[in-house]
């Protein structure tokens, strides 16, 4: 409306009505924050009130200055007509969802986030403890030697048991002992090699450090840290100080390799045979055979329901997830939702099938300690039955000694292809290094020249110029000898002390172009010359100036 009125060039009511607007808009905000309106809201009508003000201040600067017009009071106006902003239609029908039915308040909303995220929160907390639970039962396994001791009397004694065959074959397919030796060999010889390229790279870094101090023994004053490949040269040190702790760290890690392999040459030459060859060199039982022992059976079955327990736990804890990915998906969830009339009835039912997740997992880890009770048990009349056994430690040790070949094996030939990998791209760029600190030895070695040509001019401009002598002090004479003496003359004296140039020590440095230099080019000292006064000469012998 007071844009109408300007518009009608009607200046005075639409300052008139600018200020009942920002009136109205003031109440409205004092209305506002006594009614519990959120500060959101508040906010958005005191920015409507900064620019009624801003509007109404320019309209009534103008009117002022320029209109003069009259303003009628704010309550003589009449009310502002109301205009229709959106016109209202009617649905288009659609055969799809509703979007908007997913809308909720926001508290609502913040209740069914808290509610999903405290499942999350559970069923993250049932995985953890369910994996502690199945871990603790793992290492008690390990620790009572199963299963791999019953590996030992398996019912087909003249065959590997399939895991070990499978960690021989793995082993014979990555590397033969032969190639084993080979590795071991280039490996060392690679870390000599980049020793020396060390040693090389460092002899000249060495003898830079040896020129930059003659360089100060000569000449002080120097200020080695100006040069233009100071920074460089740091720098090169720098990375090869951290190269050499590298190489530190990788000939220990490659010195434990040998040793490691050394330790193990007898394990790994087991499996160096064909697994038919293997199979007949293993030693076999004496006796009743373990195989037919009832405590070996039962703990091949209490493994297995152990191991099912695990896949139990697991398959429950995955089912769950997806429960609740679906439920967090479910449209009808929030709706449902916005109905119920407690909501917090309403969640806690959601949460029920989850409780009953816990329960579940529970009942399973009851079991499994039901399940290692009888392990226990069933362990301890094996270790009585196989004592009996005379050959069973022979054959415990075949086969540690075969896993063991086979898995040194494998370790072996993954870490010392990754040394002599490392040791190859180190001497790569040990040489680049090495060819940039040549480039820097010759850049240094121009530095330093220019820097010595300045220092000496600098040097032989501040030397002091030579003066004449004073005269030799004159002997004792007579007034008679005094008043005969003839006066000598003072020029040929005058000529004599006049300042004589003093030649530099140092090589000319006309030949230098100090424009190039880094440094502050030296200022030329004009040379004094003084002038020697007429001295009155007693008659004595004169003495040549030296």
């Amino acid at each position: 409306q007071a844009d109408e009125e300007k518009a009608n060039y009607q200046y005075g009511p639409q300052v008139s009505r600018l200020q009942r607007a920002v009136g109205k808009a003031r109440a409205a905000i004092e209305r506002a924050q006594g009614s519990g309106v959120p500060g959101s809201e508040i906010r958005v009508i005191s920015e409507g009130l900064g620019r009624l003000e801003a509007a109404y201040q320019h309209a009534e600067h103008e009117n002022r200055t320029i209109y003069t017009e009259d303003v009628p009071p704010p309550a003589s106006l009449e009310d502002a007509k109301g205009s229709i902003l959106v016109k209202s239609i009617a649905p288009t029908p659609t055969l799809g969802p509703d979007p908007f039915t997913a809308i909720l308040p926001m508290s609502l909303q913040q209740s069914l986030d808290q509610h999903h995220k405290q499942i999350a929160a559970m069923l993250q907390g049932l995985s953890a403890h369910s994996s502690q639970q199945a871990a603790a039962a793992a290492d008690r396994l390990r620790q009572l030697g199963l299963p791999h001791e019953l590996d030992a009397v398996t019912q087909s004694d003249k065959l590997l048991p399939p895991h070990t065959k499978a960690s021989v074959e793995k082993a014979k397919s990555v590397a033969s002992l032969t190639q084993l030796a080979h590795l071991r060999a280039e490996a060392e010889k690679q870390d000599s090699e980049v020793k020396e390229v060390v040693t090389l790279l460092e002899g000249i870094l060495d003898n830079e450090s040896k020129l930059d101090e003659d360089f100060l023994k000569e000449l002080p004053q120097a200020q080695l840290h100006q040069l233009q490949s100071t920074y460089p040269l740091q720098s090169l040190r720098s990375q090869v100080d951290d190269t050499k702790k590298s190489l530190t760290k990788s000939a220990e890690v490659t010195d434990e390799l040998g040793a490691r392999f050394d330790k193990a040459i007898d394990d790994m030459t087991q499996i160096s045979a064909s697994i038919e060859e293997i199979e007949a060199a293993m030693p076999h039982l004496d006796g009743t055979p373990l195989e037919d022992e009832p405590c070996i059976s039962a703990l091949r079955s209490l493994i297995d329901d152990l191991n099912q327990i695990s896949t139990d736990s697991a398959a429950t804890l995955g089912a769950a997830r997806q429960m609740a990915d679906s439920h967090r998906a479910d449209a009808s969830v929030p709706q449902t939702a916005l109905q119920a009339a407690d909501l917090r009835e309403l969640l806690t039912g959601y949460k029920d099938p989850y409780d009953q997740v816990n329960t579940s997992l529970a009942a399973l880890q009851a079991r499994r300690e039901m399940l290692m009770a009888q392990v226990e048990e069933e362990h301890s009349k094996f270790v009585r039955a196989k004592g009996d056994a005379s050959s069973f430690p022979q054959r415990q040790e075949f086969f540690r000694a075969i896993t063991n070949g086979a898995d040194e094996a494998i370790f072996l030939h993954t870490h010392l292809t990754e040394g002599i990998n490392f040791y190859k791209a180190t001497i790569k760029k040990l040489q680049e290094d090495n060819q940039q600190a040549l480039r820097i030895s010759d850049r240094r070695k121009a530095d330093r020249a220019s820097m010595r040509v300045i220092l000496i001019e600098q040097v032989a401009d501040s030397t002091p110029r030579a003066t004449a002598p004073p005269p030799p002090p004159q002997p004792y004479q007579s007034s008679q000898q005094s008043a005969r003496a003839d006066p000598v003359p003072s020029q040929p004296v005058a000529a004599q002390a006049r300042a004589q140039p003093v030649a530099s020590p140092y090589p000319s440095a006309g030949a230098y172009n100090s424009q190039n230099s880094p440094y502050p080019q030296a200022q030329p000292v004009q040379a004094r010359h003084v002038q020697a006064q007429p001295v009155q000469a007693q008659p004595v012998q004169a003495q040549p100036v030296q």
